[in-house]
């Protein structure tokens, strides 16, 4: 019993779509155009987080330092 609870904990814990990680990629396509090909990865990593963190950002933008 001990096995199959683990076994079903486990499965609650897995997300059912993956939609989170295809916007992730979706928006690492936007950025990566002909243009942006010349940058550095460190660049392009930073604004690909940029842009998935959006909210975040503005969050950040809004509150006072």
């Amino acid at each position: 019993m001990p096995q199959l609870y683990k076994l079903f904990s486990l499965v609650a814990t897995i997300g059912a779509t993956s939609a989170g990680v295809e916007r992730s990629f979706s928006c690492l396509k936007r950025l990566k155009s002909y243009t942006r090909n010349t940058m550095g990865q460190g660049r392009l990593s930073s604004l690909a987080l940029l842009a998935i963190e959006r909210t975040l950002v503005k969050s950040l933008e809004k509150t006072p330092s």
